[in-house]
């Protein structure tokens, strides 16, 4: 008996470090919408790369998981994140998945261009889809203390706009 004690003992006594470490690598679990931009499911991988990695070890409801509205003008972003997933940090790694579009991004250019004939800066198209994308994306934190607070505003969010998110039932 003593035996299985002391192994239990020492099982949970190696875990215990990484039950610690895991808590520390995440700031936050909840989650939180984007709207505005025409988003593929290969573009959000930006924003899985501040959740934990798929591991044997990580907690599935810790991973990044998400869910687009039927029109895939929403989609609604779910994890434990490593670091406070901000807007600015959204726009700066979903920046970086999006191609530079002339057309579509033709205001952001003329205003740069604005701007650095003033401030003699040069622009380039990295410049032009990071403020395409500040400019269009709508990002909202469902805020709560706990990953299940988020997770109740984000359902209240998709019940007030069911439209948008269920296909009517027959």
């Amino acid at each position: 008996m003593r035996k299985v004690l002391a192994t239990f003992v020492l099982f949970i006594a190696l875990q215990l470090p990484q039950a610690i470490l895991y808590a520390q690598e995440t700031g936050w679990c909840g989650y939180a919408l984007i709207q505005g931009l025409p988003l593929l499911a290969n573009q959000l991988s930006s924003l899985e790369s501040i959740t934990p990695d798929k591991t044997s070890t990580v907690n599935p409801s810790s991973l990044f998981q998400y869910r687009f509205s039927l029109d895939h003008s929403q989609v609604i972003i779910e994890g434990c994140w490593k670091t406070n997933p901000s807007r600015d940090l959204v726009v700066s790694l979903l920046s970086q998945t999006i191609q530079y579009d002339s057309k579509a991004m033709a205001a952001q250019v003329e205003a740069l261009l604005q701007e650095a004939v003033i401030t003699g800066d040069q622009v380039t198209t990295s410049d032009v889809v990071r403020d395409y994308v500040d400019q269009v994306l709508v990002y909202s934190i469902f805020e709560g203390k706990t990953r299940d607070e988020s997770a109740t505003l984000a359902r209240a969010y998709i019940q007030d706009n069911l439209k948008d998110w269920e296909e009517p039932s027959q």
